[in-house]
This record gives C-alpha cells, sequence and structure tokens, in this order.
C-alpha cells in the first residue's frame, strides 16, 4: 500500500482549490455573460408530460416578453408563446435534443397580448445532474417580420386597386384548375377589358385614371361572393376566378359586373363627362379544360371576340374547333415571329411620302413598313402578325430593328434629300430605353440631323402623355424629328398639341379618302391645315384616293400625301432606289 507524502497532499488539495476558483470563476462569467447580455436567454427544462419549465432567464428576455426574471422562473414555458407555435416548438427541442438544433422563428405572447415574432436560437445543455437543459436565446424580429409581410403584400396586390397582383391571381387559377380536375368541380374564369379607358386616362390625366381604376375595382369586388377571387392583371384589364359555378351563373355574373364597370366607370372634369364600359371574356374551368396559361389565352380571345362585336358585352370561348383554330393559330403566329426575329427574317418595305407641291418635288421621304418572312419564304402581311407582336411585348424587339435598320440605311446614304419615317408602337414608347438604344445606334452610325422621322400614333402616346413628352424631348436631342400618325382620329389629339411638339401631323386617313364628296372632311382638314401652320408643322394626309383629291388638298394647304393611289410599298432597296414622282 502506497503512502502518501504530505507534500503530496498538499500539492492535491491546492490542485482541487484551484479547479474549484476556476470553476467558481466560470460560473460566475457565465452568469455575468447570461444575465448582463442585450440578447434574450432562457434556460428551461422538459418535463414528464412534454411541457416545458423556465429554469432561469436574463433581464433581456423577460423584457422582450414584459416581465421581470423572478416572474417567469418557475412558470410554464407554453404560456409564452403563441398556442400554434406548440407543435413547432416542441419539435425544435426534440432536434435539438437529437443534436440537430435549428432556427426556428416562433411567436412569443408579450404581457399586454401582443404577438411578437423571435428567432430562437437552442442549444441542448447537460447539467451536473445529467439532467438535459435548453438554452434558448431569442432576438425580436418583428420588425423584419412586418418588413416581409409588406412586401408579400405588394408582390400579391396591384399598388392602385388594392386588388390581387397578375403572378398572385396565375397562382390562384392554377390552384382552382387542380381543384376542378381532383373534384370535379366546375368553375368559370373571366377577363373584363375596359373600353375606352385609354382616352379618359390621358384626356383627364393619370390620377383620375387612377382613380377611376380604384373605383371601378371596388365596385367589381361588390359585386363579387365570399371566395370569388378579383385580380387588376394590366393597365386596364380585370380578371376573375368564380368558383363553383356553371356557365349559366357566369354569364348572370358577367351581366353583374359589366353593370356595375357602366356605374363606376365615369368621370367629369370641368363640365366634361367621359366613361368606360367593359368587354368581358368567360371561359369554363372543367375537368377536362386546359392549364392555366392557356385558360388565360382562352378567355382573351373570348374577350376580343366581346369588343370586336363593339364592347360593353360578354363573349364566351367555345371549345370547338373554330376557337381551337383560332388558338392553334395564334400560339404558331407567335412562335413564327420570335423564329424570325431569331433568325432575322424580317424585311423592309418602304412607301413613299410624296409632295403635292411642285416646290418639293426632289424630295426623298418615304415610311419604313415591316414584314416578316414565313418559313416558306412567302411574306407574311403586318395585319397578321403585328398585333400579335403587340400583345406578347415582342413588337419593341421588332420596332428596335427597325429603327436600327433606318440609322443604317441613312448612315449608308450619302444624299441630303432622304428622309425615313419608323413607326414605334405604344409598348415602345412606354419601354423607356429606346431613346438610349437609339443613341448607342447614332454614335455607331452617325446620320444627317431631320433625317430620322419617328412616328407614334394617338393611342401610343395616350397611354403615357409624360413619357411621350419626354421621349419627344429625347428624340429631338437627338436630332429626329416627330410626326403624330392618325391625327384627328380621337378627340384627345388635341390634347397632346399642348404637351408634345410634333414636327408632322399625318391626318387620319377617314377624313380623306372620300374627301372631295364630303363637305365636313373639306372643313375638318381645312381646320387642321390651319393649326398644323400655325404650330410649324408639316401635314402628310393619308389614303389618298384619287387627284381630284390631290388637287383639292394642295387648295386646303396639304403638303404631302401617302396612299396606294401616289405610291405602294415596295422593297426598301427597290424603293429608295426609284425616281421621286414627277
Amino acid at each position: 500500500m502506497g503512502v502518501i507524502r504530505s507534500g503530496d497532499a498538499q500539492s492535491l488539495v491546492s490542485e482541487r482549490e484551484r479547479a474549484q476558483r476556476e470553476l467558481a470563476a466560470t460560473q460566475a462569467l457565465f452568469e455575468a455573460a447570461f444575465h448582463q447580455s442585450p440578447v434574450g436567454k432562457l434556460i428551461c427544462r422538459v418535463l414528464d408530460d412534454g411541457a416545458t419549465e423556465i429554469v432561469m432567464c436574463n433581464g433581456a428576455f423577460a423584457a422582450l416578453a414584459g416581465y421581470e426574471p423572478p416572474e417567469l422562473t418557475g412558470r410554464r414555458g407554453a404560456a409564452l408563446w403563441h398556442p400554434a407555435e406548440e407543435p413547432l416548438r416542441r419539435r425544435m427541442l426534440a432536434d435539438a435534443r437529437a443534436g440537430r438544433p435549428m432556427n426556428t422563428e416562433l411567436r412569443l405572447l408579450h404581457a399586454d397580448g401582443r404577438e411578437l415574432w423571435t428567432l430562437i436560437v437552442p442549444a441542448a445543455v447537460p447539467s451536473a445532474s445529467g439532467e438535459t437543459l435548453f438554452l434558448l436565446q431569442a432576438l425580436d424580429i418583428s420588425e423584419r417580420r412586418r418588413f416581409e409581410e409588406q412586401l408579400r403584400h405588394l408582390a400579391d396586390h396591384d399598388a392602385v386597386t388594392g386588388l390581387l397582383s397578375r403572378r398572385r391571381f396565375e397562382e390562384e387559377l392554377a390552384r382552382e384548375v387542380a381543384r376542378a380536375r381532383r373534384h370535379r368541380a366546375p368553375a368559370c374564369l373571366l377577363l373584363l377589358d375596359l373600353d375606352g379607358f385609354k382616352v379618359v386616362n390621358d384626356a383627364f390625366g393619370h390620377s383620375a385614371g387612377d382613380a377611376l381604376l380604384a373605383q371601378i375595382g371596388s365596385s367589381l369586388c361588390a359585386c363579387l361572393r365570399e371566395g370569388d377571387v378579383l385580380a387588376r392583371i394590366g393597365g386596364d384589364e380585370f380578371a376573375v376566378i368564380l368558383p363553383q359555378t356553371e356557365l349559366d351563373g357566369a354569364h348572370q355574373a358577367a351581366l353583374k359586373l359589366r353593370e356595375a364597370v357602366r356605374g363606376a366607370g365615369r368621370v367629369v372634369r370641368e363640365d366634361q363627362p367621359a366613361g368606360v364600359t367593359a368587354s368581358i371574356g368567360i371561359a369554363t374551368i372543367v375537368p377536362d379544360a386546359p392549364d392555366a396559361e392557356e385558360l388565360l389565352v382562352e378567355v382573351d380571345i373570348a374577350m376580343y371576340q366581346a369588343k370586336d362585336a363593339g364592347g360593353d358585352q360578354a363573349a364566351v370561348y367555345e371549345r370547338d374547333s373554330g376557337h381551337r383554330d383560332a388558338l392553334i393559330h395564334r400560339s404558331r403566329m407567335i412562335g413564327t415571329i420570335r423564329e424570325a426575329i431569331r433568325e432575322e427574317r424580317l424585311v423592309l418595305h418602304a412607301q413613299p411620302v410624296v409632295p403635292l407641291g411642285g416646290a418639293r418635288l426632289g424630295e426623298r421621304k418615304h415610311e419604313l413598313l415591316v414584314r416578316l418572312l414565313a418559313d416558306d419564304g412567302s411574306i407574311v402581311a403586318p395585319g397578321a402578325f403585328l398585333h400579335h407582336a403587340e400583345r406578347d411585348g415582342m413588337i419593341v424587339e421588332i420596332d428596335r430593328w427597325v429603327l436600327r435598320q433606318a440609322v443604317r440605311l441613312l448612315h449608308e446614304d450619302s444624299s441630303d434629300d432622304l428622309e425615313l419615317a419608323v413607326n414605334l408602337s405604344g409598348r415602345t414608347v412606354q419601354d423607356g430605353r429606346i431613346a438610349e438604344d437609339l443613341a448607342e445606334m447614332l454614335a455607331a452610325n452617325p446620320i444627317r440631323r431631320g433625317s430620322l422621322l419617328v412616328e407614334v400614333t394617338e393611342t401610343a402616346a395616350i397611354t403615357n402623355l409624360e413619357r411621350a413628352a419626354q421621349l419627344a424631348r429625347d428624340l429631338r436631342g437627338l436630332g429626329c424629328r416627330l410626326a403624330l400618325d392618325d391625327f384627328g382620329a380621337g378627340f384627345a389629339t388635341f390634347y397632346y398639341l399642348k404637351h408634345v411638339a410634333f414636327d408632322v401631323l399625318k391626318i387620319d386617313g377617314d377624313f380623306i379618302e372620300k374627301l372631295p364628296a364630303s363637305r365636313t372632311d373639306q372643313l375638318v382638314v381645312r381646320a387642321i391645315a390651319g393649326i398644323a401652320q400655325g404650330l410649324g408643322a408639316e401635314l402628310v394626309a393619308e389614303r389618298v384616293a384619287d387627284q381630284t383629291s390631290v388637287e383639292l388638298l394642295i387648295e386646303l394647304g396639304v403638303q404631302y400625301g401617302q396612299s396606294f393611289f401616289l405610291g405602294r410599298p415596295a422593297p426598301v432597296e427597290e424603293a429608295l432606289a426609284a425616281r421621286p414622282r414627277d
């Protein structure tokens, strides 16, 4: 048996004392860090019934919950958390015990009854007695959650009307389609497009237009049942899902919605009244219906049928061969346009803008017109594809291509008498980047100032007058001229002249094609000529029918004409090489 010498015993005692001092210092350090930490900290144990009991907490956690620390010690943890969080809280502790701690977001119940969102960082800690305790660190993330909710709301809702956004609506539509297929429950989809909204929006201002949209949205909402889904999915387009609804019920709902738009779609400014109506498309959601994306195409086709029939009415998409053919044709045409853009199968034709007076007979003015080459090499007329390109947004890329070709042609032509006109669609005018893109084109291929004429139609300018005015300023800064096409076609046309300066006014052909026989048309053209003269703008008459019209236009003060009678469109190289009309 060994003998412990007095020196060894004294050394052992010293070691134990040092270990005890270190343990006490560590414990004091832990307690100081625990209680003085600005982060909420809570230690709890799991009881036999699965509930938790608070062993201790620091001041930061108690303050977060609205208590003093002694008030929480020994209290059951369930009283602190929202009852709906109990399953998630128990799973969090079980994962921590198993060595898989996961940060978890839980709702804390404040002493005053408020709900606070907290981020809990758990850790399982074995105690000296062998019992497993849990250290929970809590951060208040209520502000972050509120901000996230605001972002989700903005993403899911339209800012003007407060209705669901297109993205959220498409999600709801996909769910309704799945429900119809799973439970064989019928439903219907409605698409409303406001007739005449663009004119009202421009004539009375965008604030009035936004107020009108909000007013219409509220009225539509009042017509619907709880559970129906209403969204604003475009500028002046609203969409509705009617669950548990047969076609007859959808017809009745469409009539109510139409009347709601008639009632709410009125605006009066300075004793000038105006209003909108609704063209409504209807498509059924049945077990064998297509997916959400194709349903939106179907209801869009039906809506345009209602609009083409005069508006202010509803039309149903019938899944028969005729409608199916229209759908297939539209789908194929969109694919053809995309391929033509990608494979550079767009071609240019040019139509002369002919001087009507002898002093300008040497000029070469042409309007560039885009055509599309089909797979078989045949020419696709613009009327067959441009409206599809406009609806699907591809028109912006087409407009850029035409502008690029115009700049190239003008750069390559050394003469000082050539002017090329390019039409910009409404989508391109609103795009906001076209002036910047044109500046890059002109930097690479400089052209003579005034040789490029950019034409915008009434519908292009009407969508956003401020944007159109800014585009006009940008174009002039680049040395381009600006033309207003279809002048006189709408009552708001003259309103534009107060805000946008145009170099050229192209008189709508409705006033020109029967000019010799219509005294009214002659008076209108004479008035427009007076306005143009006062503004210093050139006048171009569209759809000039014959020589008698030419002579009358000269008498009325119109300088240029454009029509098949004066010169047909031709491939651009051929048209630019031709001699000016004598």
